[in-house]
């Protein structure tokens, strides 16, 4: 079966954001899109109290949907011809798991969806589509944010079609956080099928937690039973699982230059998220549990605690069978296939 890309859209900057991204890209021949919108009911929002406006919010509902229709319509046809593999689709319900609901479905291998920059207040008040989809996600999710679209929102209060093509750059800085699992190494090994700028830098991290912290904390993170090792071995293993990681992204990709440093804290995702602000990391990939696994799927608490707080895109990858989709920054690498 072709990869599949589902792209959740809405006339919101950071969804053109992502649409521009996804078209700065070359996809594997054959690679299929399908843009989804969907339509919140006001029942949904609302709740009892849509009680009393019934008719007239029923109304509004309807226009609003029709205008998304011929919206939607609009995005699916300025791809133009030469991405004729590129379809819509307009649903009803709840965001965030409709689209869960339409991935399965759909089998997509890779969801894309942008994200506005939201302070960290304002992102934790009002809740993130992004997050809710990664705790429910049946495959690879990739989260596109970017700091340079909300500095040009302050500065312009628009963006014009050229500074969505601006923007669109193959991330240079990637910081990979693995905790040495099974889902990350599937996200090592993802890395390796695609093909990024040359000379990206690779920055591979992983958390212990300080020694005298919670034993249990650090053994969960880092995969390792302490109990059996001394604290020295312990660090020992872990440094070298790293490396072992660290080297093979750097076989891989060869053009890349790749360094790894093992962080000791007892937040993980504050680590983290310390490091990519410190480093002004422009992608951050984690691993993320896939459905096929005995634990339950989705993204972990620290893979969800740094995409709720993370200012740069995220992309989390599944660990199953079915592999999250590849794709080229380089554009005479690959070809879309039409």
């Amino acid at each position: 079966m072709n990869e599949r890309i589902l792209i959740p859209v809405d006339d919101q900057p950071c969804s053109y954001a992502a649409l521009a991204s996804l078209r700065a890209r070359r996809w594997i021949r054959g690679t299929e899109f399908l843009l989804l919108k969907v339509v919140e009911s006001y029942r949904d929002i609302l709740g009892s109290a849509a009680d009393e406006h019934v008719e007239a919010l029923e109304i509004e509902q309807r226009d609003y949907a029709h205008q998304m229709g011929r919206w939607l319509d609009e995005m699916t046809e300025n791809f133009g011809p030469n991405w004729p593999d590129v379809e819509s689709l307009l649903e009803y319900g709840v965001v965030p798991d409709k689209i869960a609901k339409v991935a399965f479905g759909w089998q997509a291998n890779h969801i894309m969806i942008g994200s506005h920059d939201l302070d960290l207040a304002t992102r934790f008040a009002l809740g993130s589509t992004a997050s809710s989809v990664a705790g429910a996600s049946p495959c690879s999710l990739e989260v596109i944010r970017s700091r340079p679209l909300k500095e040009l929102l302050q500065e312009e209060g628009e963006i014009t079609a050229e500074d969505y093509h601006q923007l669109a750059v193959p991330p240079r800085r990637i910081l990979v956080a693995t905790d040495l699992s099974s889902a990350s190494r599937a996200s090592i090994n993802w890395i390796g099928s695609c093909e990024w700028a040359p000379v990206t830098l690779f920055r591979v991290v992983t958390v212990a937690v300080p020694e005298h912290k919670d034993q249990s904390l650090a053994d969960a993170f880092c995969g390792i039973n302490k109990a059996l090792v001394s604290e020295r071995r312990h660090r020992e293993l872990v440094r070298s699982g790293l490396k072992e990681e660290s080297e093979q992204i750097a076989r891989l990709l060869s053009d890349s230059r790749v360094e790894f440093k093992v962080l000791q804290d007892d937040d993980p995702a504050g680590a983290i998220i310390t490091v990519a602000d410190d480093w002004d990391a422009q992608l951050i990939i984690m691993g993320m549990r896939g459905a096929e696994t005995e634990a339950a799927p989705g993204a972990g608490p620290t893979a969800m605690s740094v995409l709720e707080r993370a200012h740069c895109s995220v992309a989390l990858i599944q660990n199953d069978s079915t592999p999250p989709a590849s794709y080229s920054w380089r554009r005479p690498m690959l070809i879309t296939g039409h």
